[in-house]
């Protein structure tokens, strides 16, 4: 993979999202190590790959309503999508490809994580309840997930053999199922999430185990900063956020940490390829 290629097309990317959300008058912030990067290195963190944003839920709602009517060139990938994993949405180039891992056989493009932001409450007690019950529901959706999926995995040529393949058949319809079950039971929550009204953002990370709670004030309307050649709006109080999620946030971290954590098994930043052309081009 070309680094320099990867990093263009992903600033490209980020660039067409903003305008998109200035066009239908969409609220982000930017998120994570979006935030860091702007702030301590003026764009992208040297040794990361990817663009984080925040969106409050009712522009977040609006966003994913908007799926027909992006540019052209892009989608909008949550999970609606069948087979799509995450509890958050992606605004994809669909002219390039990832598949991040082979044990969750989805494919988008070069990326952009929108996470939605639900208001709540300081009550730490209601917000762990809320969190397990959420986490319990995202689990169960996500391995059902994977374990339907696996009829499209890119499999080694010794495990296609009979007893294989029904047993993938017999999976897929298991799953299938209890992935429809548990999506469900994912978006009941979440309507009760968006019911929830209080002075406070949170973030619900199933996979980190953990409810991020941050002051709606620090978010306000945003202030722009730099990002490589962009202007990108980032939290009101971006000090304040940046010690709550990094400490000492200017503080590099040493050279065996430098590195994003994200899984690229698969890249094409030329075209969109299919699980069946990829499966060929690996086997």
């Amino acid at each position: 993979m070309n680094k320099i290629t990867y990093k263009n097309v992903l600033l490209q990317t980020f660039r067409d999202f903003i305008a998109f959300c200035e066009m239908n008058n969409l609220m982000y912030y930017g998120a994570f190590g979006t935030v860091l990067g702007a702030i301590r290195h003026q764009g992208l963190i040297p040794w990361d790959d990817d663009v984080d944003v925040y969106m409050p839920r009712q522009d977040y709602n609006r966003f994913i309503a908007l799926k027909q009517k992006v540019p052209t060139g892009y989608e909008i990938v949550d999970y609606d999508n069948e087979g799509y994993f995450c509890n958050f949405a992606k605004f994809s180039n669909a002219n390039t490809t990832i598949l991040e891992t082979p044990e969750l056989p989805f494919v988008y493009g070069i990326f952009i994580d929108v996470f939605p932001l639900d208001e709540c409450s300081e009550s730490i007690d209601k917000n762990k309840e809320i969190l397990r019950e959420y986490s319990r529901s995202y689990f169960k959706f996500f391995k059902a997930c994977r374990e339907y999926r696996l009829s499209a995995l890119v499999m080694p040529k010794n495990k296609t053999t009979f007893i294989f393949d029904v047993k993938t058949i017999m999976n897929f319809f298991y799953y299938h199922r209890l992935y429809k079950k548990t999506l469900q039971k994912m978006k009941d929550i979440e309507i009760k999430l968006q019911a929830e009204r209080g002075n406070y953002y949170c973030r619900y990370s199933p996979i980190l185990k953990e409810c991020r709670v941050y002051p709606k004030k620090w978010f306000g309307k945003g202030v722009f900063a730099k990002y490589e050649n962009l202007e990108i709006l980032i939290p009101q109080e971006s000090d304040l956020y940046l010690k709550k999620v990094y400490g000492n946030y200017m503080q590099l971290p040493p050279i065996e940490k430098r590195n994003s954590g994200h899984s690229h098994y698969f890249v094409n930043l030329n075209e969109r390829c299919t699980l069946s052309t990829i499966k060929k081009e690996l086997i």
